[in-house]
């Protein structure tokens, strides 16, 4: 594949302009907004970029899938014990979920290192109760902080049972809508 010449390259700022400017010409847009809009653009393109459109596609069903089955999940299993306020604070909850898996998962693949004559025993029951009940307590922290409004959990069992249930509804959305290779 050759590189672009200098016309081609003319041609593709002219077509394209950069991020910042797209945002300029808006009169009713704060450059705070305008610069927030295009650094999500641009977080958005390098999501792209890395992994393609149908793994963006499958992210953002099963991210809006998530968030759907927590909300009916907290309104409809748990609803005494788990008060959610709407879509928008289960999409916050999965969003801080996520992330707080990216570093949870770190911890529990030590475990399964440390722990293995254990697991091993137990034919890998151990592990699984370990990341269920590491999971419920990241659970718990969200709904105890109050990090999202219009989220919160009274008990660590209603978190368990949740933890339990969110990670089938997990399971049926990467079944669903996981990415074909």
């Amino acid at each position: 594949m050759g590189s672009l010449t200098g016309g081609a390259k003319i041609w593709l700022t002219e077509v394209r302009p950069p991020l910042g400017t797209a945002f300029r010409n808006i009169p009713s847009c704060p450059s705070r907004l305008r610069l927030e809009a295009a650094q999500s653009l641009s977080a958005l393109r390098a999501l792209w970029k890395v992994m393609g459109m149908e793994g963006l596609r499958s992210l953002v069903y099963r991210f809006i899938w998530n968030a759907l089955g927590l909300f009916l999940l907290a309104k409809g299993v748990y609803g005494d014990r788990v008060q959610i306020s709407g879509l928008s604070a289960a999409a916050g909850v999965v969003l801080l979920l996520a992330l707080a898996q990216a570093f949870v998962r770190p911890a529990l693949f030590l475990f399964r290192i440390v722990a293995f004559p254990l697991n091993l025993l137990t034919l890998g029951l151990a592990s699984f109760l370990a990341g269920l009940v590491l999971n419920a307590l990241v659970f718990f922290a969200i709904g105890q902080t109050h990090l999202i409004s219009g989220f919160h959990v009274r008990d660590f069992w209603a978190a368990l049972g949740m933890t339990v249930l969110y990670s089938l509804v997990n399971a049926v959305g990467a079944m669903l809508f996981g990415r074909r290779e």
